[in-house]
């Protein structure tokens, strides 16, 4: 069943700067610097959504993460089920969890499927440059 922790949603975050700098190469060291993590915190996930087809990584100078297709062709359901891939599934081994619990479990992940679906990072990247940008005014 998908969920976000904080470890996805800094993953989604990720995803939404890399498709917010427009097919420039975005590397780890400047990608943890914009979400304010370790980069060995965001590598694991990066590597998941590379193998998802979410993002490609190009090697040598200049390299970093891309996006691997649009941004409108790229849900928040294609995101954290690549996140979650090796999660385990609830399974129920009583006759009582099979008959009334499991139904209900399916019915709520296919909604949230479906919604998360309807939700792609044209639409959040949009939402991103639509937000005023908070301004310092320390001296």
């Amino acid at each position: 069943m998908l969920q976000l922790t904080g470890k996805t949603a800094r993953a989604v975050e990720a995803v939404v700067v890399v498709a917010d700098h427009l097919g420039s190469p975005l590397n780890s060291r400047e990608l943890s610097s914009l979400l304010d993590c370790p980069e060995r915190f965001l590598e694991p996930m990066m590597q998941k959504l590379v193998r998802a087809n979410i993002l490609v990584s190009q090697r040598g100078p200049g390299g970093g993460y891309v996006l691997a297709r649009e941004r409108r062709r790229v849900s928040l359901y294609d995101i954290l089920a690549a996140l979650e891939a090796d999660q385990e599934q609830p399974s129920f081994i009583s006759d009582t969890g099979k008959a009334t619990l499991a139904p209900i479990f399916a019915q709520v992940h296919e909604s949230r499927r479906k919604q998360l679906q309807e939700v792609n990072l044209d639409m959040l990247t949009r939402r991103k440059a639509a937000k005023p940008a908070t301004q310092d005014f320390t001296i």
